[in-house]
């Protein structure tokens, strides 16, 4: 998701500056398209950190804007502690754009820390990042002098940057902050967060160049462009959402779609005509599942924040828990979710509670893998 919101702000905001990327889910190899933008492409953030060292290192004075994901913004503090220490650069703002469900998770076990362990870990947070931040890039000097050795992936850390660089954190649900039990969190914070957009193309806010590039970006070639296209026209009128493996069988799932066609199943009998099937990317078994209710097929690679901007969502989706429920609309029709477990799970299962909390979904409408098991 943090890819797809960093190609929309190229896309919306083409300019010359060298530009340096890293989405190891959506890898831009396209030299012809890298040239036209001023971009290099890298695998990992040290052949980043090394690139940007060499050509910052020429230069008298370096303004930097960094994008990244909030959640895993320690890949970040590793190239801020090269980018620092060339003569002349300035980070000039950090905008970090959410992971998806995982900052909110973090946020739930947050919130039942008492006012005063908030209020430590907060600063204790910082400290660290500091620490580490400050620290030689060799874990024996750091260790030697005292510095953070390792800058594990907590609220504290992720949510200070701030504190030390000017921060915009992109937020999917900024709302969640109005909880009471994260008041503190929300001062914190300080009004250095801003709402994610997902409209730039549903209406009509990019033109054919920007869309052009923004498809380019994510490697969506001009026949999975026609598909969108064709699948708006088709209107189908419920998508199913898969997960991979680490996360559910292919035989639940199957047995789940398989249910929810029945008179009398489990979940009341779905009057969708036409449904598609949208695979995870890294699943091995879509097309089993496909094969088995003879469904139609969105690209698994097609990211699905991508559905949402231009427009390419059925009337209503369902299907196996998933952080992708997060980017949806507000008061988007979901017409069930499968979490993992069993009912006894329900005050303890950080992402359902979450998504009962923001109305993602209402509880009618929650179910538990347990209940798919075969008699």
């Amino acid at each position: 998701m943090p890819s797809v919101q960093q190609a929309t702000k190229i896309a919306n905001n083409q300019n010359q500056h060298p530009k340096f990327i890293c989405w190891r889910r959506h890898p831009v190899n396209n030299e012809a398209l890298l040239k036209g933008i001023n971009a290099a492409s890298f695998v990992s953030i040290t052949s980043l950190c090394q690139h940007a060292t060499k050509l910052l290192a020429g230069h008298h004075h370096s303004h930097i804007t960094i994008y990244g994901n909030t959640y895993w913004s320690k890949d970040l503090a590793r190239l801020i502690r090269y980018l620092t220490r060339i003569s002349g650069v300035e980070i000039k703002k950090l905008e970090l754009i959410d992971d998806g469900s995982s900052e909110y998770q973090k946020m739930f076990s947050w919130q039942r820390l008492s006012f005063d362990e908030q209020t430590r870990n907060l600063a204790t947070g910082l400290q660290n990042l500091k620490s580490y931040l400050s620290g030689s890039d060799n874990k024996l000097l750091r260790l030697l002098a005292g510095h953070s050795n390792k800058l594990p992936r907590h609220l504290s850390s992720f949510m200070n940057w701030h504190k030390l660089f000017p921060t915009t954190y992109h937020m999917l649900r900024m709302d969640y902050l109005d909880k009471p039990e994260l008041n503190q969190l929300k001062l914190h914070l300080d009004n250095n967060t801003q709402q994610i957009r997902w409209n730039y193309i549903a209406d009509n806010l990019f033109d054919n160049e920007q869309q052009s590039l923004f498809y380019q970006l994510l490697g969506i070639s001009l026949a999975e462009q026609q598909q969108l296209r064709t699948s708006r026209q088709q209107q189908h009128d419920f998508m199913f959402i898969c997960v991979d493996s680490s996360n559910a069988s292919s035989e639940l799932q199957v047995k789940v779609i398989a249910d929810s066609r029945q008179e009398s199943g489990v979940i009341p009998k779905l009057t969708a005509k036409n449904m598609l099937f949208k695979g995870h990317p890294f699943a091995d078994f879509n097309q089993t599942i496909i094969d088995a209710h003879q469904m139609g097929e969105m690209p698994a690679m097609i990211p699905f924040e991508t559905l949402i901007m231009t427009g390419n969502l059925p009337k209503k989706v369902g299907g196996m828990a998933s952080s992708l429920y997060f980017s949806l609309p507000k008061n988007y029709h979901i017409e069930y979710i499968v979490f993992s477990g069993s009912k006894q799970d329900l005050e303890e299962h950080a992402l359902l509670q979450i998504m009962l909390y923001l109305k993602v979904i209402s509880p009618e409408r929650v179910y538990f893998s347990e209940q798919f098991k075969s008699d």
